[in-house]
């Protein structure tokens, strides 16, 4: 099928005996009851199609559904994925999507998700990865699951890497020998309760990877956690390790343990602080080094312990959305100032481990009083997400320490509506011209702003004006010398971001 093709399957559809039926080029496939791939054969979406299936999806004995090239698939009821080979199963690249509502189960030896190239996976039912499954996010991805996570029993494996991202906002299980791993820079965002349990079952974070937990989390029954390689855990509760002799939790390498809540430690599990690992416990309580001897740090750089105390006092850090003018509003204040020149604003956004500077506030240098300060971000990301703030606070001598980290989520303030960019493809040497007549105003005399950055986010440029020919000579100007490929072009007037993508030959 394809050329804007439509179809209407009044009943069942059965792919079998390495069948094949593939869609391209923008047709639309509905199937009113169940769909069942089996015995190899393989369905294919590319090319900004879209398959809804308004029952059951179930695939077994090798075969495949594969979405590609900003394709998409919607399941209304349960997903089966039954395969057992990991170049077949559910595979989804290049800006393809799925959406599944009913319960998600991939049972079988290497049964497998596969996802990649900007892909975006939501499951919103009950998901489990059981029976030696193989779940791969990669390649800048990102999978959502709403609803509680299962991920059990031996050979069971979930492979999160490459700047992806799994965010469950339900609880988590790792049980009966399942193995996660979280390698070069991915993220894996838990908005619940985190329990890792059962001898054989591990968690491992390395290469610049990230793990937030909202919820309490435990490590027992041999359950193994190593974060390694600049990674970090950020625990908004409790860690509980039990008393289970070869229960371990290991930060060696520069990575970081921050626990906000308490740190409770069986006698018999080990907890391993090696080289330049970091592993903090703020505002709640922890077993002294003294008293267990089960508790292993290296000399410094490596720390174990409370909080470092901050030279100013901190009194209070919160951070606010403020909807009605997509802003963020961070409000902190001391108890006390000595040697205090000034605290600089710090933010990442989606993540915990990519900081950067955004503004700064004078302190007081010295006070017994307490201070109020504040400050506004006005620029927050026009896709949505969650963004991370910390203040990073300075003496007079250079030294600093750095506070807690809040947060705040807001969604995407990108219009349906668009403006055009022409000519589009286009190359170097032509003249790019903008039309923004189907925003149904004129913008001229208002202020507006665009940020102009590659696909991969290598760079990004902003330029802020009220007149359309000054964007147009920055525009031209900032793509002159740049190199082939895509790049997105965001203009944002009266709080609301209006996105376009734009390819040069």
């Amino acid at each position: 099928m394809s050329n804007n093709a439509e179809l209407t399957v009044e009943r069942d559809l059965t792919l079998s005996d390495q069948s094949s039926f593939e869609v391209n080029n923008q047709a639309n496939v509905i199937v009113e009851s169940d769909v069942e791939l089996s015995d190899q054969s393989q369905f294919i979406g590319r090319d900004s199609t879209s398959f809804t299936v308004l029952q059951n999806l179930t695939l077994s004995d090798q075969s495949t559904a594969s979405f590609s090239g900003n394709s998409s698939i919607t399941v209304e009821e349960d997903l089966l994925v039954e395969t057992n080979n990991q170049n077949n199963g559910l595979r989804f690249s290049d800006d393809s999507r799925g959406t599944f509502e009913g319960t998600n189960t991939f049972d079988r030896n290497s049964a497998t998700l596969f996802t990649t190239g900007n892909a975006e996976i939501i499951f919103n039912g009950y998901t489990e990865f059981i029976g030696g499954s193989d779940i791969f996010i990669q390649g800048n991805s990102q999978v959502t699951i709403n609803a509680n996570l299962d991920i059990e029993e031996n050979g069971t494996t979930l492979n999160l890497q490459n700047t992806s991202r799994l965010t469950v906002s339900g609880n988590t299980r790792i049980r009966t020998g399942a193995d996660v791993a979280i390698t070069n820079n991915g993220f894996l965002d838990l908005g619940g309760t985190l329990l890792i349990e059962d001898n054989g079952s591990s968690l491992n974070l390395e290469d610049d990877s990230e793990l937030l937990v909202d919820g309490a989390t435990t490590v027992q029954d041999g359950a193994d956690v190593t974060i390694e390689d600049n990674s970090a855990v950020n625990i908004k509760n409790s860690l509980s390790l039990d008393n289970t002799s070869g229960t371990n939790w290991i930060n060696r390498n520069n990575s970081t343990s921050f626990i906000e809540g308490n740190f409770n430690k069986g006698g018999n599990s080990y907890l391993y602080v090696r080289n330049s690992g970091i592993f903090e416990v703020c505002t709640g309580s922890f077993p002294e080094l003294i008293s267990d001897s089960r508790i292993v740090t290296d000399p410094s750089p490596a720390y174990y312990g409370g909080c470092r105390i901050l030279p100013v006092e901190l009194y209070k850090f919160e951070a606010k959305l403020d909807p009605s003018k997509n802003t963020s509003i961070l409000s902190w204040s001391t108890a006390k100032e000595w040697n205090n020149s000034h605290f600089e604003i710090e933010r990442s956004v989606n993540g915990i481990q990519n900081w950067i500077k955004i503004g700064e506030v004078q302190g007081h240098g010295y006070s017994d009083q307490i201070q109020e300060y504040n400050f506004i971000d006005q620029y927050l990301p026009s896709e949505g997400g969650i963004v991370y703030y910390r203040i990073k606070q300075v003496d007079f001598d250079s030294n600093f320490t750095i506070s807690s980290v809040k947060s705040v989520q807001f969604t995407s303030n990108v219009s349906t509506k668009n403006w055009k960019i022409y000519p589009n493809p286009s190359s170097q040497g032509d003249r790019i011209k903008l039309d923004f007549s189907e925003l149904g105003q004129n913008i001229e005399g208002e202020t507006f702003s665009v940020n102009l950055s590659d696909a991969t986010g290598t760079f990004s440029y902003q330029f802020r004006s009220n007149e359309q020919n000054d964007l147009e000579e920055w525009l031209n100007r900032s793509l002159e010398n740049q190199k082939k490929g895509l790049y997105i072009l965001t203009f944002t007037y009266q709080n609301t971001a209006y996105q376009v993508k734009l390819f040069r030959k």
